[in-house]
């Protein structure tokens, strides 16, 4: 995340990613001011960038890709 995120947001992340995978998640949080905003998951060698510079990019690629 560009900032850091407080325990109760930690938790609902936690809690979140846990149902969804339905199994114990363990979260090792890290700060990166160079995504500006959002948030970026990466677990078994998978990653759900929902950063802004990850949307810019597949919105760059969607345009591109839709003009040539």
């Amino acid at each position: 995340t560009a900032f850091p995120l407080s325990s109760e947001l930690v938790l609902g992340l936690k809690t979140s990613m846990e149902k969804k995978l339905q199994s114990e998640v363990v979260l090792q949080t890290q700060v990166d001011p160079s995504v500006i905003g959002g948030v970026r998951i990466a677990w078994q060698g998978k990653v759900l960038d929902g950063t802004i510079p990850g949307r810019l990019r597949r919105l760059e690629k969607y345009l591109l890709g839709s003009n040539a």
